[in-house]
């Protein structure tokens, strides 16, 4: 049998593929797409973010600005819609700030 041409597999694929199975690489891989698009969408500011946790649909962050974590504090709700809208899927439900 010959091979014809190297098929690149998207994530979004293996993702879908192994959610499928359940397993805990899907798990792992929604977490590593939500840290993805945390750090996407803050830029430069997520430098101030540490210990990105994300389980049961809530997403665990450590802010090591005072003065940040309440303005994120203020626009949690337009943060998780850009969650979302930046994996596709509607997976983070809360933000809690510690």
């Amino acid at each position: 049998m010959q091979r014809k041409e190297a098929v690149r597999l998207s994530s979004d694929l293996l993702r879908e593929a192994l959610s499928s199975n359940g397993n805990e690489a899907a798990i792992h891989l929604t977490e590593l797409s939500v840290q993805e698009a945390w750090a996407q969408i803050l830029g430069p500011l997520a430098q101030y973010s540490t210990n990105l946790e994300f389980k049961d649909g809530a997403l665990h962050v450590r802010i090591t600005s005072a003065v940040l974590r309440n303005d994120l504090f203020m626009e949690r709700s337009q943060l998780i819609e850009k969650i979302n809208n930046a994996i596709g899927r509607k997976i983070v439900y809360s933000i809690v700030f510690r």
